[in-house]
């Protein structure tokens, strides 16, 4: 598994540490920066995965 490095210390050691409006936040354990997983899906966007792609939201 290809980790995200931190750009302060280097370390690839992270943590999740809680949400904000539906992205998972995650820490790094050597240095405490925090960053965010991923963006968030708009209501339209997970509207059209689940109609034409046959996506469930869960996926």
């Amino acid at each position: 598994m290809n980790k995200k490095k931190c750009p302060r210390c280097g370390s690839p050691i992270t943590k999740r540490n809680g949400t904000r409006n539906g992205v998972q936040l995650y820490k790094y354990q050597a240095c405490g920066r925090q960053f965010r997983a991923g963006e968030k899906l708009s209501d339209e966007h997970l509207w059209y995965l689940y109609q034409d792609c046959k996506q469930t939201i869960a996926c």
